[in-house]
Parts: C-alpha cells; sequence; structure tokens
C-alpha cells in the first residue's frame, strides 16, 4: 500500500503554491511527511502551525512521500488548548 502523494519537495513546491493562493486565507496550507512518527517527531502540526511557517525544507528534502495538509486557521487555538481538530490530506480528499 503506498501512502501520501509519492512526490518529492521539489515536485511539490508549484502545487503547494496553487493551493496556498486559493486556500491560504482560511487554511494552514503546507507540505509534511505522511508517517505519523515523522510528523510527530518534526512536529509538524504543533509548531508549524502555531509559528505560522511549513515545516522546514532541510527536513523534507530527502523524503519521496510527501503530502499536502490543509488546517482550518481557525484551529490554531486548538494547538494551544490541546483541543482535538480535523485536517485535510491532499492524497486522500483532495482540496478542502
Amino acid at each position: 500500500m503506498g501512502y501520501g502523494l509519492k512526490k518529492n519537495l521539489i515536485d511539490l513546491k508549484a502545487l503547494l503554491d496553487q493551493y496556498a493562493r486559493s486556500h491560504g486565507k482560511t487554511h494552514y496550507v503546507f507540505i509534511a511527511p505522511f508517517d505519523l512518527k515523522a510528523c510527530s517527531d518534526m512536529n509538524a502540526f504543533g509548531t508549524n502551525i502555531m509559528d505560522e511557517a511549513p515545516v522546514p525544507d532541510h527536513l523534507l528534502s530527502t523524503r519521496n512521500d510527501l503530502d499536502i495538509y490543509f488546517v482550518e486557521r481557525r484551529h490554531r487555538l486548538s494547538l494551544i488548548e490541546s483541543a482535538p481538530f480535523d485536517f485535510t490530506r491532499l492524497s486522500i480528499h483532495g482540496a478542502p
């Protein structure tokens, strides 16, 4: 079984720019590894949304299982409060 978009960082940059333009006002749109352990290790959701910055390129450049994630901006405070929130992964749900 394959996970993610099966693309590397260079291949996803143009797609990320397109989705950030179309959904960036309502969602955080960023590239992260599909692997949940890697997301946890990199604090892909918590740290990067709180800093309002994508996962750093140097952490992703060697991966070929990257995906684009959409998290509604209204959920930013949910992270501080440890409240559950939903996210969308492009390879499964498409754009929000």
